[in-house]
């Protein structure tokens, strides 16, 4: 009796062994056909390949229009058994990942065939031309602190800060240079935060040029002495208009000259000059004729004037305004 266990045991053995050896020898040929998902005709040109589970490339195929038993593409000599990866992929259609598992069987030669696999074309929408505008934001509140962006502001060529300043939302620019912000008079233009020609703003609406404006600011200014106890007033303090020029034109120079002559020895001449650096600001200006030239800018560009001169008047005038500051700007 104990023989035949003996027996039994090694015929089970060289069985099971012969069937390991014949499984790990036994060679797959992987036939499939590749249809269109829409007219479900036979799509050939596709790449077809067979990956392992690690990714590796085991064989390759490209799809014919046709071939036996309604397949059209065949990857040969495929070793042992186990779960593949098909990857089927074609220029204008959706590529496809399928997992697939070859089995086991008696012949030494597998051939095996694959169930047929559809692909889809790749939708494209094509867009019309989109054309996009960017609208950039006029004026923003920082705390008690009116923010104008000068750039959102559409103007003239060659504009002049007054007709910068007569577009500010809010903004009401009167003769003589006189500017309101929401019915509240401005006591001071500042340039960079400095005092500019103190009490007489015209000089930077008449002559300085629009497009050097960065940003304009209005709040209310703070006294050396009450910034010096840290206290804080609102409401009581002098109103001003803070205008910060763009980087570029916050150093060198600037200049605007208007000459002009006429029958009769007339003639008028206007300079304004400003030159700008890190601690030091010179502006001057000179307005002479002899047409009695009364004008003054109305915030549009225009010059105007209310009076009506009788005979002829010569004009002369000048200024010079310095600053200067240390290099901490403390003084």
């Amino acid at each position: 009796m104990k023989k035949h266990w003996i027996t039994l045991l090694i015929a089970l053995y060289v069985v099971s062994s012969n069937a390991a050896a014949q499984n790990q020898t036994t060679r797959f040929d992987v036939w499939g056909q590749v249809l269109d998902a829409d007219t479900h005709d036979v799509l050939s040109g596709v790449k077809v390949s067979l990956l392992n589970q690690d990714s590796v490339c085991i064989g390759t195929a490209t799809s014919f229009d046709q071939g036996i038993n309604n397949t059209n593409y065949q990857i040969g000599n495929v070793p042992g058994t186990g779960n593949y990866i098909l990857h089927l992929e074609k220029e204008g259609y959706t590529s496809i990942y399928k997992n697939v598992t070859l089995k086991y069987t008696k012949a030494r030669k597998v051939t095996v065939i694959l169930d047929p696999i559809s692909m889809y074309r790749e939708i494209i929408h094509k867009l019309n031309e989109v054309k996009v505008t960017a609208t950039l934001i006029k004026m923003v509140m920082k705390k008690d602190t009116v923010i104008y962006n000068a750039d959102a502001f559409q103007l003239a060529e060659g504009s002049i800060l007054d007709q910068l300043v007569a577009q500010l939302p809010g903004v009401e620019l009167r003769g003589n240079g006189q500017i309101y912000v929401n019915g509240r008079f401005v006591s001071s233009l500042l340039l960079n935060g400095e005092d500019f020609f103190k009490g007489n703003p015209s000089m930077a609406l008449q002559n300085l040029p629009a497009y050097t404006v960065n940003k304009i600011k209005v709040y209310e200014k703070q006294s050396d002495r009450d910034k010096a106890m840290e206290l804080e007033k609102r409401g009581d303090q002098p109103l001003v208009m803070d205008v910060n020029l763009k980087k570029q034109y916050s150093v060198g120079w600037t200049a605007n000259v208007d000459a002009g002559g006429g029958i009769e020895d007339r003639y008028s001449a206007k300079l304004f000059g400003l030159r700008f650096s890190p601690r030091t600001r010179l502006t001057v200006y000179g307005n002479l004729n002899n047409i009695t030239d009364l004008s003054s800018p109305d915030g549009n560009g225009n010059w105007n004037s209310n009076v009506k001169p009788v005979g002829t008047i010569d004009r002369y005038g000048g200024g010079i305004d310095l600053l200067l500051q240390n290099k901490k700007k403390t003084i």
